[in-house]
């Protein structure tokens, strides 16, 4: 009699633990962009590495190259950053990637990294 209790208590505690674990997934923001508008860098992208932090060790006083507004299009492209064949393979777009913070101590947003690499795919302007 007491084994079948344990065992009640044991599928009762399995179910309970089973059911109690939830997982909300949340979709990636992706901006709504038109295809046919040209994002502009100094107004979209540049204004980025301030709003995801990446100035914290991208500026012009730090030991990293700088991503401030003033040499952020020079340093990318001197660098090496950008890869117009493959886009999503962008040091500045993957590198920071939300999808890879092991990786950097900063990431953009979600939907900053849509726009990062939207822009690289038109071309990556400095505009």
């Amino acid at each position: 009699m007491q084994m079948k209790h344990k065992s009640i208590l044991i599928i009762f505690l399995g179910m309970f633990l089973f059911t109690a674990c939830e997982y909300d997934f949340i979709e990636p923001v992706v901006p709504d962009v038109d295809p046919t508008d040209t994002l502009s860098f100094a107004t979209e992208i540049a204004p980025i590495f301030v709003q995801d932090n990446c100035t914290a060790c991208h500026s012009s006083n730090g030991t990293q190259f700088s991503l401030t507004e003033d040499k952020a299009y020079s340093n990318i492209i001197n660098l090496g950053l950008l890869n117009n064949t493959e886009p999503e393979l962008s040091s500045i777009y993957l590198v920071p990637s939300p999808s890879n913070p092991e990786q950097h101590p900063a990431t953009y947003s979600s939907t900053n990294a849509a726009l990062v690499l939207i822009w690289i795919q038109q071309g990556a302007l400095n505009n």
